[in-house]
């Protein structure tokens, strides 16, 4: 069966990252705020930079660059999601105001003690 994630939730999850996930902070500097979105500097991937934030409920976002491979990145999760297993692949849909949306396949990708779906090559149409 496929589970659909709407845009609000990808969008809070991207909100809140740096608050609930200090193994996602680790080697990395902060760069400034922008409306409760944290930028920073990754230095595991090349000095890339990203965007991340955390949302009510442990919905977790994290969107960036990945200088080193020379791509863009998507990363998610939230707390509930016991049940994400990694280097598993996952069917997603993303719907954007109701009416784009994005079909793809996310895996699930461990940093520390949490499983993401991760998709480590996103085109810059879905940004």
């Amino acid at each position: 069966m496929r589970r659909y994630l709407p845009l609000a939730m990808v969008a809070m999850v991207l909100s809140g990252l740096l608050t609930g996930l200090p193994a996602l902070a680790q080697n990395t500097a902060l760069w400034g705020q922008v409306r409760g979105w944290h930028i920073r500097v990754d230095r595991s991937v090349g000095d890339g930079c990203y965007a991340a934030q955390a949302f009510e409920g442990g919905t977790l976002v994290r969107i960036g660059y990945d200088a080193a491979a020379k791509r863009l990145y998507l990363l998610f999760t939230d707390d509930d999601w016991k049940s994400l297993e990694e280097d598993k692949t996952y069917p997603v849909r993303i719907v954007f105001d109701g009416s784009r949306t994005f079909d793809g396949e996310m895996k699930g990708l461990r940093i520390g003690k949490t499983v993401y779906l991760a998709h480590r090559n996103i085109g810059r149409d879905l940004v």
